[in-house]
């Protein structure tokens, strides 16, 4: 990555680098490869003209990052055209941001949300290239920089990458608050890159090389790249840069706001509106006939041994009649029975009349033994 003045000064040097990945000799480095399975890609902007993302994609590049804005006031020419036609060809997509540490951070983040930095959830998340001090203290570039990278969190949803070198990274103090970025290292021409460590013990993205062609894309040399995991891996990593609603009442991604506060109970204050009695005007449909499929068993004669004891009083403390007149029931338990007494139910229950109660069973029991004998029950 590089910026348009950058770019001149490369060229006066005829060819000697000075982007940090090229320096691999500081200290608090921590040397470390990949975990496994690599996903390659690339990065581009403006610098490296019109591309055909079609034969980037047949070259098997699985992903791109591209250069969306630079400083407060640049748009990169070729972004539109890249993200679209990137997309259109099926490579996973993300959007950069050149840092300048001696202009407002807070409008540098939001001009790159409002010019391409503020992409969906299915797309890489935003990246800040921060390899330059622009004249400003370590302190001032780092706390600049944290500025940013918490704008675009809180504006987009998305967990910022941080593109740097761990020389660069040691030029500013090695500041901490950065561990929460996932490192996208610049570390070239090594089998495996040093990172700073502190604050990070992986890498997720690698830089390794700027040299050497990519087929469609026109200039002689290309920014090569590395994903730490599989393709799969990376469309995981992709998701868990989204970063949940922490709370805000906006129905969106906040950055992680302080969650809601659960602890107070919710208003129930009005009361439920019973004033409006239940619509009673439509009947119940009794046209259907009883499903006698599953039958009573009557074949089980009915035990009479257990008298009703009548003395006990009612249900609402008044007794029950007198016990010195008994009552037949047999007629209602030959009913139940079938008619024809086989049950051997003789039901006696002391008193001048049944309870009410008793009544209701008796005649509801003969219903439905009638209802099943219709219905071919015996």
């Amino acid at each position: 990555m590089r910026s348009l003045g950058g770019v001149f000064f490369a060229l006066a040097l005829a060819g000697c680098q000075v982007h940090d990945g090229v320096d691999g000799s500081f200290a608090q480095a921590l040397v470390k490869c990949a975990n496994g399975s690599v996903t390659e890609g690339v990065d581009v902007s403006s610098l490296n003209g019109t591309i055909d993302w079609s034969m980037v994609a047949g070259a098997g590049i699985g992903f791109a990052f591209m250069r969306a804005t630079d400083g407060t006031a640049f748009v990169d020419t070729e972004f539109a055209t890249n993200w679209s036609n990137a997309g259109t060809a099926g490579i996973l997509r993300g959007p950069y941001h050149y840092f300048h540490a001696s202009l407002d951070p807070v409008v540098q983040a939001d001009f790159f949300v409002q010019n391409g930095g503020g992409s969906s959830p299915l797309d890489l998340p935003p990246v800040l290239d921060l390899e330059t001090a622009d004249g400003q203290t370590g302190s001032t570039v780092a706390q600049n920089a944290l500025a940013f990278l918490a704008r675009v969190q809180e504006t987009t949803g998305r967990t910022p990458l941080l593109y740097i070198g761990s020389s660069f990274f040691a030029s500013i103090g090695s500041p901490s608050g950065f561990g929460a970025q996932p490192l996208w290292i610049a570390h070239w021409n090594v089998a495996c890159p040093s990172i700073p460590s502190p604050p990070w013990s992986d890498w997720a993205f690698w830089q390794y090389s700027v040299t050497g062609g990519v087929a469609g894309i026109p200039t002689g040399n290309a920014d090569h790249d590395r994903f730490n995991g599989s393709l799969a891996e990376l469309q995981g990593f992709i998701a868990g840069s989204i970063v949940p609603d922490g709370g805000a009442d906006d129905g969106g991604m906040d950055g992680g706001a302080p969650p809601d506060d659960l602890s107070t109970p919710p208003d129930l204050s009005p009361p439920l509106d019973f004033s409006v009695p239940l619509d009673l005007s439509v009947p119940l449909d009794l046209s259907v006939p009883l499903d006698a499929s599953m039958a009573i068993d009557a074949s089980v004669p009915i035990d009479a041994s257990m008298a009703i004891d009548a003395s006990v009083p009612g249900e609402f403390g008044q007794p029950m009649p007198d016990a010195s007149v008994s009552h037949d029931l047999s007629a209602a338990a030959a009913d139940l029975s079938g008619g024809n007494g086989s049950s051997g139910c003789s039901c006696e229950i002391a008193g001048s009349s049944p309870p009410p109660w008793t009544l209701v069973l008796l005649i509801a029991a003969a219903w439905i033994r009638r209802r099943l004998r219709r219905a071919g029950c015996r």
